[in-house]
């Protein structure tokens, strides 16, 4: 038994080079900076074919992409409460959190 584990903290570092631990961006960015190319911390960027807005309410209609430094949003349509920071996604809804990766 102690010879499998000295043999196996010898052999371990050999045994994972095929695994890239560079690859995970969050961890070569600057402290502070989930992704690159990211908004700034206090911006939405709103894609949309088309937009209505209706005081702080934005119904986003068509390809969809609300996105904040922290997280994406991809849908056919969001209703979106500027001021409440509230949204509402009905279909093909794509979401993507970067801070809890989910």
């Amino acid at each position: 038994m102690v010879i499998f584990f000295v043999l196996s903290a010898f052999l371990a570092p050999q045994a994972l080079p095929q695994i890239d631990r560079t690859a995970n961006l969050a961890l070569q960015l600057k402290p502070g900076i989930l992704r690159q190319d990211a908004p700034p911390a206090d911006e939405t960027v709103i894609d949309a074919d088309t937009q209505e807005v209706n005081g702080p309410i934005r119904k986003l209609r068509g390809h969809v992409r609300l996105e904040r430094t922290e997280m994406v949003l991809y849908a056919d349509e969001v209703d979106f409460n500027t001021e409440a920071s509230y949204v509402e996604a009905r279909g093909n809804v794509h979401y993507k959190n970067f801070l809890r990766h989910e």
